[in-house]
């Protein structure tokens, strides 16, 4: 009785998890789009007033708890072409680049770049996956969403871990012990589902 249970919520989270992603994609997919918008701790997108440089951005409320805050001031302070720009940080969120295009054809090469780029600063993404990968309007793959990731101390452990999410999860369950070898298998278990 226990694993049907267990089989329901999994189909339930996972059926959830792609209402959100298809509203998601119906909100982004807007090239033409000249609204900024919000991403709130309840998932919901909503329209906000503003503009940066008179381009339309992306606020990204916090986790609490999470080591996203100083993930994107790392990502604000060591840009990279193939990670979202950052432009305004507070404490309850960022502001990043609006990037309308997903679901798109990504460029394996563009997020190795990216991959070798964040780990170089001390960052671990790990929550590699199609969905964090958009578009800018004249093609170039970027990287989104730090909600996942966690920042390396000087001796290769963890400084800020990262939530044990599903890539986490399952890099752990492969064997992987330490900070890289487990962003390293998020990574190729992504490239390799592409």
């Amino acid at each position: 009785m226990q694993s049907v249970v267990l089989k329901e919520v999994k189909c339930y989270k996972y059926a959830l998890s792609f209402l959100v992603h298809m509203y998601q994609t119906l909100i982004y997919n807007r090239e033409d789009d000249m609204q900024s918008y919000v991403y709130t701790l309840e998932a919901d997108i909503e329209p906000i007033e503003g503009f940066y440089n008179g381009k339309p951005f992306f606020r990204k409320i916090f986790q609490p708890g999470y080591a996203e805050a100083a993930v994107a001031r790392l990502v604000q302070s060591f840009p990279h072409p193939n990670v979202v720009s950052i432009y305004n940080i507070t404490e309850e969120y960022y502001d990043m680049e609006y990037l309308p295009i997903g679901d798109a054809n990504i460029d394996d090469a563009s997020m190795t770049c990216a991959k070798d780029h964040l780990q170089s600063i001390g960052v671990m993404y790990i929550d590699w996956k199609c969905d964090n990968v958009r578009m800018t309007s004249d093609g170039v793959c970027k990287l989104i969403d730090f909600d996942c990731s966690g920042i390396l101390s000087s001796d290769g452990s963890w400084l800020s871990p990262p939530p044990m999410y599903y890539n986490y999860k399952r890099a752990r369950l492969a064997g992987m012990t330490t900070p890289k070898e487990i962003d390293e298998h998020a990574f190729s278990e992504f490239i390799r589902n592409l």
